[in-house]
């Protein structure tokens, strides 16, 4: 889910978004203008460690990116928030897509040779 669904949303109420990555600052631009519902604190807490996965993909042994059990509720918090406050339209875009296709190609699954 991440940016790519609150950037969806975006793309449906405004035709446009940011190029950013940065949920709190997606969520917070969906709130100022397009009257999604403001967080809770848990929902904000959830925010803040989320935006920190994007570390994960160059990860930094000296200040890693800790995830675990207890971070789960606030981010399904979210996840539930979100889901409940886009558009029905989005929901029912996402039910059309196709897994394993990807802007009318096929995404496949490199052999390893070994």
């Amino acid at each position: 889910m991440k940016h790519n669904l609150l950037k969806g949303w975006l793309l449906y109420v405004s035709g446009q978004f940011e190029g950013v990555h940065n949920l709190q600052s997606l969520y917070k631009e969906l709130v100022e203008t397009h009257n999604a519902p403001p967080l809770y604190d848990v929902n904000t807490a959830a925010l803040v460690t989320l935006d920190q996965y994007e570390s994960l993909r160059y990860p930094n042994r000296q200040h890693p990116t800790e995830v675990g059990n207890e971070d789960w509720p606030g981010i399904e918090s979210f996840v539930d928030l979100v889901w409940q406050s886009m558009p029905k339209a989005i929901e029912e875009a996402i039910g059309n897509v196709v897994p394993g296709r990807k802007a009318g190609r096929v995404i496949m699954k490199k052999k390893i040779k070994r």
